[in-house]
């Protein structure tokens, strides 16, 4: 009942959390569900032990049984060693699980995003950027359609003279070229044109267009990094702020704030007849004189893009490397515990003519047995927290959900792998035993 209910209230939580968009909601409902699967974990132990294990006998012979015997007539024991098992496994795939569904989602966003064929990037973003005028040679080639720099600045929301919108808090929005941006980017415009926008007006996406009741035509009184207002029109609305984000203004307005002008990166479209290879060549020429300037294929760029998560869930694996190297030494000192507890019949069984090959076997089935029930939730409950994570961190908006099967696989064997290495003394010391003695302990 408590373990029920403990469930029922992660669940719960989970609904709400992903019904509002709420990441501490989910992880709430995580933290419950994890603690109501451990409760019910002798009641589940022993109907899926048996079926799991059924094959073991027939694959191992007597010591298959006897471990699979010995894995379902003590269920507490069981869940209760590969609990600890469990709740590493299931971080572990939760976190592979978000990283794959959020890589999936930049590369799909780009894709429907960005047409076109190159970037010009560079590794000084947040300390300078390329110089405008990489985006000028650029658009001078004739091999290129067409080269867009992006910037990137920040304002504040005023209230309006009519005091129909502002609340003083801080935005950030991109700067664009109008003239060049529509033929590199589709960021679904649905009101206004993006090639006209002026140095007065402002797009604005339509999720904050509606939090603020802006309409096309209607003032924002915006103050810049320099301490200028500016009243600007909205001219315009549009729906993809992956990318844009929430806030899109011209070059000619970012440039008038007083605003360092950098370009975090200038991405190209390659003219209708002109080959990959031939347009590489001459983009190479052009931004040979910019020394932070590199250039990139489409396919080198979403891999770039992709991989900026690469760092941070390194950083969590080696975190969650030390909860399963704590998950296998609770499983040593489990295994360890159950010898002594079955000291008396590990003697009988020695007795009777098992020899210690066939004992170190059994026990070290049983271990599989159980960490493979560990590793089995883990997998399914890090699934599930991985595809709760990654809707909710993208606040709902990421669709995608990616199961790396491969990583998951991997993870799968490393447990059991791990589990084998971390009963090999205890196994050791239970074919050891004195048979007379273990027979005569109490």
């Amino acid at each position: 009942v408590l373990g029920g209910g403990l469930t029922a209230v992660g669940v719960a939580a989970f609904v709400v959390g992903l019904t509002t968009v709420e990441l501490l909601w989910v992880g709430l409902g995580a933290l419950g569900v994890f603690v109501g699967v451990f409760v019910l974990g002798p009641l589940i132990a022993r109907p899926i032990a048996g079926p799991v294990s059924r094959p073991l006998p027939a694959l191992t012979g007597i010591t298959g049984e006897l471990a699979r015997e010995n894995a379902m007539r003590n269920p507490k024991r069981t869940a209760r060693t590969g609990g600890a098992l469990m709740v590493g496994v299931a971080l572990v795939v939760g976190i592979n699980v978000m990283a794959a569904s959020t890589k999936d989602w930049i590369r799909d966003v780009f894709d429907e995003q960005f047409s076109g064929d190159f970037v010009v990037s560079t590794d000084a973003f947040g300390f300078g950027g390329l110089s405008p005028e990489v985006a000028k040679a650029l658009n001078d080639l004739a091999e290129i359609d067409a080269a867009t720099g992006i910037r990137m600045g920040f304002a504040s929301a005023v209230e309006a003279p009519d005091g129909s919108d502002g609340d003083g808090r801080m935005i950030e929005y991109t700067a664009i070229d109008p003239a060049t941006i529509t033929r590199v980017f589709d960021v679904g415009v649905v009101s206004g044109t993006l090639e006209r926008l002026g140095a007065d007006g402002v797009f604005v996406d339509d999720d904050e267009a509606a939090s603020r009741d802006l309409a096309v035509g209607d003032p924002l009184v915006v103050r810049f990094a320099d301490g200028s207002e500016r009243t600007l029109t909205v001219e315009g609305i549009y729906t993809e702020q992956d990318l844009a984000g929430s806030y899109v203004m011209s070059h000619a307005l970012h440039e008038s704030t007083g605003a360092d002008q950098f370009d975090f990166s200038v991405y190209v479209t390659v003219a209708d007849g002109v080959s990959p290879a031939t347009a590489e060549a001459a983009i190479g020429v052009a931004v040979s004189a910019y020394a932070n300037a590199e250039l990139l294929g489409r396919d080198e760029y979403l891999d770039e893009q992709a991989g900026q998560i690469d760092p941070l869930v390194n950083l969590m694996y080696a975190l969650l490397a030390l909860a399963v190297a704590i998950a296998l030494f609770s499983i040593a000192n489990s295994v360890t515990l159950s010898i002594h507890e079955r000291t008396s019949e590990l003697g009988l069984l020695r007795a009777v003519g098992m020899t210690r090959r066939q004992l170190r076997s059994t026990v070290r089935w049983e271990a599989v047995l159980v960490a493979f029930l560990g590793t089995l939730s883990g997998i399914v409950l890090g699934a599930c927290f991985g595809w709760a994570l990654s809707v909710t961190i993208r606040g709902g908006g990421m669709t995608e959900f990616v199961l790396p099967v491969v990583p998951i696989l991997v993870v799968a064997v490393l447990s059991v792998v791990g589990t084998l290495l971390a009963v090999l003394r205890p196994t050791w010391r239970a074919s050891r035993l004195d048979v007379l003695g273990a027979i005569a302990h109490a």
